[in-house]
């Protein structure tokens, strides 16, 4: 997912909980605006899996 300040977070959401949940309650580290994602595009995923 991919916070409006450019901040990029792979997350797993917990089992009970849907990824559009989750994304609303998550705080960015770097800018602290909560529920600021959006879902990353699939290259922009694909980029973020490879660094880490």
């Amino acid at each position: 997912m991919k916070c409006k300040c450019g901040t990029r977070d792979i997350i797993k959401a917990k089992n009970n909980e849907s990824v559009e949940h989750f994304m609303l309650s998550k705080r960015c580290p770097r800018c602290g605006t909560v529920g600021a994602w959006k879902q990353l595009s699939q290259d922009e995923y694909m980029w973020e899996k490879a660094k880490s």
